[in-house]
């Protein structure tokens, strides 16, 4: 028998994506050959399907799985291959970057072939005797039973078999899923005892993360958080191996994880000061390896060791054998067991983590493998230790190859058994089956999960499945637990059930080509599954595998993107920061930007903005390692072709919060860009000025530019300070006929001449009287003439620019003073909340109200005012003919070939909802029977593109934006007419009426309320989100009061008793009904009342009753009709336009006003 790896087993490599290439053939005298394939990545399917971290969550992974799956194993037999013990350890997940980020790819392993197994007739199954090296195979991947019963009766030290459990649960030494061990002395005095206890011994029945945070600060982060947990990382999480190796580790990794300006004197100078404030275990090399101590930084000096351990030259050599010793304790021994159980036990989930305070926060992304210390490989509280030291010393890294070998050949023989082709293929249908079902169902099958598969390649397998363990009491788990067949079978959709029942119960099971090809995978997952297979084939380069996804995405679907988004952007994200050839640059550049062109044409918003665009934004965020002349991958990405796909695709407000300050940062000299590059960065930045409202440029671009100039006292010789004159030039010809000139000698001197003269920035239209030019009416303050009690002068010209995201962050200095009014309306029919919107890029107002011809009309109107005559709207809607227009809102999902928000929604009450164009042409409309009309209205991409109705007899009806069909309905109690709807980023949503109360409904989940709760006295005007967590709210009622709640705290059921319950504050000041409310990302809430608005801060207190001081405000009027503050009638909404730093009000005669 002859073991061959490396070159030699070329011609066993895999020739299908979903089989793994042989790492080890087995070749016999008489040319039987058997190849062994194992799992050559730190995930395999149990530990996906078992960890709970939702790999396959969601029908489309489950189905790609399945689909993977299924064509590996159908490639085997097609080729008459045999897969031996077929099972979800054996079943291979991997990502393209091999990291645990990326699409999930499944690949069967272990296959063979030989000729006496296609002769089915001949001589039946056969066995025969496996090499040395195999033997060494089996101790190395032995069951975990048996280390365990190996280590309680000390056949293995305490410091092997938590090693051994490492491996189990995937961990290796990777920097995110490392080898550790429990710390188990303080250090601060020499551990070792005559009589075998331990000086500074450690609690072990405590996580390292509870002794160094404390009790107190468990329970508080425990109270205080959502979802619920204690410990914020894993037992060592990839910051604390940094920080622990710091001396080993580069300095790249550390500038990348822990802070990317390292400093030697922030990181611990002894291993005692380490021990205190690391809240993580012990990586595992302070056990075995003597080098951890010494620094490979000349700016770090090397790890203190304890002084009891300082003896000379061998010191680190002496503490390493000090360490170990005690670790193989009595002491230790005795209660590892406890420790085990925090770490890899039952009490790392359930009411006993609650109780160990050892309830870790959730992946925060539940679509990657994972395979983390948390992986729970015991159920049941760990046995004790049954013996004390073991009288050997196992060091699980030390000894020769030659010690291993001669170890191995004194274990008994392993024999492999070989059966017959066909019975060894149909074991494999039947183990598809059980593996398919665990893939639908979420668990393995109850009456197979301890079974070993019989008649396999292994009569005891090299590679043993560990499904014993990782599935062990099973039943624990209560929504995955399936206590029969028969419930295992009712989890699945139907045509996987119908699948799996004949792989698993026919006396012939069907053919995995057979399951391959039927209707259980849809096109969809067809193509993503042949797309993600040939991207794994090209091995050519990185520029290769973009170019074989961007050929396959061009017409595919938001499903297909999606998977190869997930798959491809985490490789090319690790390719980036790494150094690479001028030939490679031009590579990558040339096929990711035809890549992003693609991808932006295909795929959802959300997948380009949860994958490509962050990729996008690092790749131009990163200064050049060399000045390049030539395709480099910043020229490319800022070519405006691909701007504008990525503007169209993510939308123009996200475009310009992120791309401005990216586009300003690299006019920086240490980004070292190219004049081609800087030409392009101008051409980018006038691409946004002239496609963005002019508030918006003058705050983010102009205002950042001038203090750039003024505080130049960098290094002139670098260019830099004419480059941004230049870029401001630039700007000023697509702005006004003077602003050339006025920018250029703001640049030499007074830097507030140019917005003293804003008229010479906009082209003033020919027409005289009383005609205004667009945005005519901003003030002319100079940024720099503003007392903002901020220094820029301390700041040099490359920090303004590197900061230039900095101005969402500055203050919003309000006058409570009217801009420009124009009539809208000649009056609102029914005043509400709903009767004013401003699309997310600030671009649009949205009104409705009544007109000299009917009540059914919808405005929309540029943010800059009317054009022409007073009563010019951009686009008058009036689809509603008679109908009475009761609620309005923008689509800002919806946008045209310019990422500009291009869609609006608005109902009546007669019952119909429409969607229309920003243009005027209508889209869709849904008509709601016996609803006696709608009287609120929502837009919300929070779950898919939906348009939310609430209706006169209370019910809630979701319809699908795109195809304008109801495709959710939820009832209030009481069937009270619905005035205010809300819509979480989570699903949640929240109803209301005039009586008060306030409902909750999951658009996931039944049709039934999940909480219901009577918020205030009178009836509920408003429901908007009080910050970007999704379960605070802001209410705003005829009570006068504004109510703010955390919906967690909100108890559920229908008790109409309850009252207030998970309100957090009130506030009060105003003397009539809260029309409307808005806040701003920094919790400063705007509301109307009456002829007033009020204006307080969410964080100036934590009082549970908060009063303030409404304001008026002034200069509400048009020219041709000016009323006083006493004459004035009463605000009926308010909208805000914060890249903008503006508001807007309507009043009821249908007055609009933009304010400052």
């Amino acid at each position: 028998m002859v073991v061959r790896g490396g070159s030699a087993n070329a011609a066993f490599r895999s020739s299908h994506p979903n089989v793994s290439p042989a790492v080890v053939v087995v070749v016999d005298d008489e040319s039987c050959v058997v190849v062994s394939v194992e799992p050559t990545n730190a995930h395999t399917l149990a530990v996906c399907l078992r960890s709970g971290f939702g790999a396959f969550d969601g029908a489309d992974r489950k189905s790609l799985a399945a689909l993977q799956l299924c064509r590996g194993v159908a490639h085997c037999h097609e080729r008459q291959l045999a897969l031996g013990n077929l099972s979800v350890d054996e079943t291979s997940v991997s990502t393209l970057s091999g990291g645990a980020r990326g699409t999930p790819y499944v690949q069967v392993t272990g296959m063979y072939n030989s000729p006496h197994a296609r002769a089915v007739g001949v001589g039946g199954s056969r066995t025969f005797e496996v090499s040395a090296e195999s033997a060494l195979r089996v101790r190395e991947n032995s069951d975990i039973r048996n280390i365990t019963a190996a280590w309680r009766v000390g056949a293995i030290g305490n410091l092997e078999y938590v090693v051994k459990l490492n491996e189990i649960a995937r961990r290796d030494k990777d920097r995110s899923n490392h080898t550790f061990a429990p710390w188990v002395i303080d250090f601060s005095e020499f551990p070792l005892n005559a009589d075998g206890s331990l000086n500074g011994l450690r609690d072990l029945t405590k996580t390292k993360f509870r002794l160094t945070k404390g009790d107190e600060q468990l329970d508080f982060t425990y109270r205080n958080t959502m979802p619920p947990h204690h410990v914020s990382g894993d037992c060592l999480s990839e910051l604390g191996v940094c920080i622990a190796l710091a001396r080993r580790t580069p300095r790249a990794t550390l500038a990348h994880v822990v802070r990317a300006n390292v400093v030697a004197d922030e990181y611990p100078k002894d291993l005692s000061r380490l021990y205190q404030v690391l809240p993580d275990e012990a990586p595992i090399e302070f056990y075995v390896d003597p080098l951890v101590f010494k620094s490979i930084h000349e700016d770090m000096s090397d790890l203190a060791l304890p002084t009891w351990a300082r003896v000379g030259e061998d010191s680190a050599s002496y503490f390493i054998k000090v360490h170990q010793e005690a670790f193989e304790s009595c002491v230790v021994s005795e209660n590892l067991h406890s420790w085990i159980d925090l770490t890899f036990g039952y009490a790392t989930y359930g009411t006993a983590a609650i109780d160990a305070k050892n309830v870790m926060v959730p992946d925060s992304n539940r679509t990657l493998p994972s395979s983390g210390g948390r992986l729970c490989l015991f159920h049941t509280p760990h046995p004790k230790r049954s013996v004390g030291v073991v009288p050997r010393s196992l060091s699980p890294r030390g000894g020769s190859e030659s010690d291993a070998l001669a170890l191995a050949t004194t274990m008994s023989t392993m024999f492999i058994t070989e059966p017959p082709l066909s019975v060894a293929q149909d074991d494999d249908l039947r183990a598809l089956g059980r593996i398919l079902g665990a893939i639908y169902a979420g668990a393995p099958c109850p009456e197979f999960e301890s079974a070993a598969p019989s008649n396999g390649l292994f009569e005891e397998s090299p590679m043993k499945s560990v499904s014993e363990s990782l599935f062990e009491d099973r039943k624990v788990h209560a929504k995955t637990a399936f206590k029969s067949y028969k419930a295992w079978l009712s989890r699945m959709p139907v045509e996987a059930r119908d699948v799996v029942k004949l792989l698993m119960d026919s006396a012939k099971p069907i053919g995995a080509a057979a399951v391959r090809d039927s209707v259980l995978f849809s096109q969809d997952i067809r193509s993503a599954a042949t797309i993600l297979g040939n991207m794994r084939s090209a091995h050519e380069s990185i520029a290769a595998r973009i170019m074989v996804a961007e050929a396959g995405l061009k017409g595919a679907s938001n499903t297909v993107s999606r998977f190869v988004l997930e798959d491809l952007c985490p490789e090319i994200e690790e390719y980036i920061v790494a150094p690479f050839s001028e030939t490679q640059e031009m590579q990558l550049a040339m096929s990711f930007s035809l890549f992003v062109q693609t991808a932006c044409d295909v795929a959802s918003r959300r997948d380009i903005i949860n994958t490509l665009f962050p990729l996008f934004v690092h790749a131009l965020s990163a200064p050049n390692s060399r000045n390049v002349e030539g395709p480099t991958l910043k020229r490319e990405m800022f070519h405006l072709n691909v701007l504008r796909c990525i503007r169209r695709s993510i939308g123009a407000a996200t475009f310009n919060r992120v791309m401005i300050p990216v586009f300003i940062a690299c006019l920086q000299p240490k980004f070292r860009c190219s004049s081609e590059e800087i030409e392009r960065v101008t051409q980018a930045l006038v691409y946004v000025a002239r496609t963005t409202p002019l508030p918006i440029v003058l705050r983010r671009i102009v205002d950042v530019l001038h203090k750039a100039l003024r505080n130049n006292r960098d290094d002139t010789s670098s260019g830099a300070h004419v480059i941004v004159a230049d870029v401001l030039t630039s700007i000023s010809e697509h702005l006004g006929p003077r602003a050339e000139e006025l920018i250029l000698r703001t640049s030499m001197g007074a830097p507030s001449s140019i917005l003293e003269n804003l008229d010479d920035w906009h082209p003033q239209s020919p027409a005289t009287g009383s005609t205004k030019s667009e945005w005519s009416w901003l003030p002319r303050v100079s940024p720099f003439d503003r007392d903002d009690g901020i220094n820029d002068d301390e700041l040099t010209m490359s920090q303004v620019l590197a900061s230039a995201g900095a101005v969402d962050d500055e203050p919003w200095r309000l006058h409570v003073e009217a801009l420009t009014s124009w009539r809208a309306h000649s009056q609102l029919v029914r005043p509400s909340a709903q009767a004013l919107d401003v699309s997310a890029d600030e671009r649009l107002f949205l009104t409705h109200g009544a007109t000299s011809k009917c009540d059914g009309i919808v405005c929309v109107w540029r943010a800059s005012g009317p054009r022409g005559d007073e009563e010019g709207a951009m686009t008058k809607y009036n689809g509603h003919a008679k109908a009475t227009v009761t609620a309005s809102a923008f689509l800002n999902f919806a946008r045209d070939r310019e990422g500009d928000v291009s869609r609006a929604c608005s109902c009546d009450d007669k019952g119909y909802i429409q969607v229309w164009n920003t243009s005027g042409a209508h889209v869709w409309q849904f008509y709601a029977r016996d609803s006696d009309g709608f009287q609120s209205l929502r837009a919300s991409d929070a779950r898919g593109e939906h348009v939310i109705g609430g209706t006169t007899k209370g019910n809630v009806l979701i319809a699908d934006a795109c195809a304008g069909r109801v495709v959710r309905q939820f009832s209030c109690p009481n069937s009270r007419s619905v005035s205010a709807l809300y819509v979480s980023s989570d699903g949640v949503i929240c109803a209301s009426n005039r009586d008060g109360y306030m409902y909750g409904f999951d658009s996931r989940a039944s049709d039934e309320n999940v909480f219901e709760v009577k918020a205030h006295d009178s009836g509920i005007n408003k429901i908007i989100s009080a910050s970007n967590e999704p379960h605070e709210l802001l209410t705003a009622s005829s009570d006068m009061t504004v109510g703010l709640w955390d919906m967690r705290m909100i108890g559920g059921g229908r008790d109409a008793k309850r009252r207030y319950d998970g309100r957090l504050r009130t506030f009060r000041g105003h003397q009539r009904e809260v029309r409307d409310i808005a806040v701003s990302e920094k919790g400063d809430v705007f509301s109307v009342s009456g002829t007033s608005i009020g204006i307080f801060s969410l964080n100036s207190s934590t009082e549970q009753f908060t009063r303030f001081a409404p304001l008026s405000v002034h200069g509400v009027s048009t020219p041709s009709a000016p009323k006083s503050g006493a004459e004035q009638s009463a605000f009926s909404a308010i909208q805000l336009l914060p890249s903008s730093r503006l508001f807007a009000m309507l009043n009821e005669d249908g007055l609009l006003s933009v304010c400052h």
